[in-house]
């Protein structure tokens, strides 16, 4: 069984670049993280560009961590502090393994 929690974050695209400089800038370091960008869909894209709106899909970036759960918290309250994106969101999940291909 392992001890530690996946930490997902979703923001906007524009928001991209604050959102990594936030997390590589941070002491200590938050480690090791994976991101991608992916669509939003749904009703509540209140930053949503016009096309987005008509094609019912905003362009996200996804940024996926898994550490221990005392590190993710202290990311997301680092995150409250210095980012700015109400359109942000964020999510904790248990990783019930974790290991590495040798």
């Amino acid at each position: 069984m392992s001890d530690l929690v996946k930490l997902t974050l979703i923001a906007p695209v524009t928001h991209e670049h604050a959102l990594i400089e936030s997390l590589l800038e941070m002491d200590p370091a938050m480690g090791a993280f994976t991101s991608a960008h992916v669509d939003g869909h749904g009703q509540s894209f209140g930053d949503a560009s016009m096309e987005e709106q008509v094609s019912g899909r905003a362009a996200r970036v996804m940024i996926v961590a898994v550490l221990p759960p005392t590190q993710a918290k202290s990311v997301v309250e680092h995150l409250n502090a210095t980012l700015r994106a109400p359109h942000a969101a964020w999510w904790l999940e248990p990783v019930l393994d974790f290991g590495r291909f040798s």
